[in-house]
């Protein structure tokens, strides 16, 4: 479980989730990879509730899931590392 979280691109698409709901092919463009290591990453979360999707006309938009524990915690790790 925390070997398919803890990544390097995961924790790249994850940091920018939360920083903005995005469409799958925004934080592609953004982090500069392919749709399908974030279709990949996104899936994996989904998998473990970190986060939802919601549709906006024809697109679907990946926001985090604030009521997730486990996110609140993956979180304030990642502000320790600050």
């Amino acid at each position: 479980m925390i070997e398919d979280i803890f990544t390097r691109k995961n924790l790249q698409v994850l940091k920018l989730i939360l920083e903005k709901e995005l469409h799958l092919r925004d934080i592609a463009a953004e982090l500069h990879c392919s749709p399908a290591k974030v279709h990949n990453a996104i899936t994996i979360f989904k998998k473990y509730g970190l986060v939802k999707e919601k549709r906006h006309k024809n697109m679907i938009i990946t926001q985090p899931n604030h009521q997730s524990r486990l996110l609140q915690k993956i979180i304030e790790l990642m502000e320790m590392d600050r």
